[in-house]
């Protein structure tokens, strides 16, 4: 194919590093190598990635590129937190955080930080990177949440929300501010650390962030706020009602937003909300999906979830032990 091709005169091209001095030329260079990284990565060839990352830093080294200089690095650092080089992409992050050329750019730092300490199961380290970075937008969360303090707030979320939703229009927007995006980024990264680690604190800061997105202070959106929210309504205010109508609106963002999110919104519609109103044989195509496109998106935590309650479900059904161990090995296999 015409990338292969294009990707192997980088490979060629490399060997002539040392005999280029022109800065442009230089600069040039560690562009197609970055471009060259991106279609390894995207082709989950992880390791030439890096072998082009790292030749992309060699010829843009002791050039003046911020910008560039730190795509290649938060790339870099991902690939080896993809091939589980942790302490590798660790350093990197350690060295981009003291550089970064802007407050986004230390956000995405900060969002690549929790997603490495999620997946390498250091929970504790991972709130801490994100509440520090959710301090640093502007928004502080108090070390421990109390039951009133919560009320007060879900009381009038549950009161503003849905006017505020219907004032919305029903198709995509325009783009949303960088900063307001990654500060949605961030929350949606350590949403699920919370609910984990500390749910009240994983309510409040879903409250938290509402709240500015109803006062207008927060103008990008995520689908994750509203089966948040839903969950909230199913296990604390005990309204069926408006858990269904706030998973029904996490569904139609999901369309046009974060798709990654896909998995986790059809997991919570089916498991927490669905089945109140519907039978549980009603939720079983919903699980099914939140399983496909949770594997889809490399997502697999979330995928153990809507395997769990399908087989769950299916025992309720009367559903014999031996065809369900079945299922159980099909689904470790996948």
């Amino acid at each position: 194919s015409d990338v292969c091709s294009s990707d192997l005169m980088v490979r060629y091209l490399n060997f002539g590093q040392k005999s280029v001095k022109d800065p442009a030329e230089r600069v040039k260079m560690a562009r197609l190598n970055l471009q060259a990284a991106q279609h390894m990565k995207d082709a989950i060839a992880y390791q030439t990635a890096i072998q082009f990352l790292e030749q992309a830093s060699l010829w843009v080294e002791g050039i003046e590129q911020k910008e560039l200089s730190f795509t290649i690095q938060m790339e870099l650092a991902h690939c080896y937190y993809l091939t589980h080089r942790f302490t590798e992409a660790e350093a990197i992050t350690e060295q981009l955080v003291q550089s970064a050329p802007s407050l986004v750019h230390k956000m995405r730092i900060y969002e690549l930080k929790i997603i490495m300490y999620r997946h390498f199961q250091k929970y504790e380290e991972g709130i801490k990177i994100g509440i520090l970075a959710l301090k640093e937008m502007g928004v502080s969360l108090p070390k421990r949440v109390s039951t009133w303090r919560l009320a007060a707030i879900g009381l009038w979320v549950r009161r503003m929300l849905p006017r505020h939703v219907l004032t919305k229009p029903n198709r995509p927007r325009g783009p949303a501010p960088e900063k307001d995006v990654i500060l949605i980024r961030l929350f949606e990264e350590l949403s699920d650390l919370l609910y984990m680690i500390d749910p009240k604190l994983y309510a409040y800061l879903t409250l938290k962030m509402l709240v500015k997105m109803i006062k207008g202070e927060l103008l990008a959106d995520s689908p994750l706020l509203y089966i948040n929210f839903a969950l909230m309504c199913i296990r604390g205010l005990g309204n069926i009602e408006l858990a269904e109508w706030a998973s029904r609106v996490a569904l139609r963002l999901v369309k046009y937003e974060r798709e990654f999110l896909r998995g986790h919104v059809y997991f919570v519609r089916a498991s927490f909300v669905h089945f109140w109103s519907n039978p549980y044989a009603t939720s079983l195509p919903e699980l099914d999906e939140a399983f496909d496109v949770s594997i889809k998106n490399g997502n697999y935590h979330v995928a153990m979830g809507p395997v769990t309650f399908k087989l769950l479900i299916k025992l309720f059904q009367g559903v014999p032990l031996s065809r369900l161990m079945e299922d159980v090995t099909r689904y470790r296999d996948i």
